[in-house]
């Protein structure tokens, strides 16, 4: 069930349900990687795509100095 989200965000379906299940029994967010507090879910979504990206724009750019 949370597996195909979890792809798609690019984190394990077991952070996911870790995620979830705090959602659910109303625990406080984890802190942010910054430190400074939880944040929406929203903001962690935008600030998970665009570490994703990064990484993925690295990763092909260690594949094309790899291939030169």
């Amino acid at each position: 069930m949370y597996a195909a989200v979890a792809a798609e965000l690019g984190i394990t379906g077991e952070t996911l349900r870790t995620w979830v299940r705090k959602d659910n029994t109303g625990q406080q967010a984890p802190v942010t990687r910054n430190g400074s507090g939880p944040e929406s879910p929203t903001e962690e979504l935008a600030q998970l795509r665009d570490e994703n990206a990064r990484m993925l724009r690295g990763e092909k750019e260690s594949l094309q100095c790899g291939a030169e």
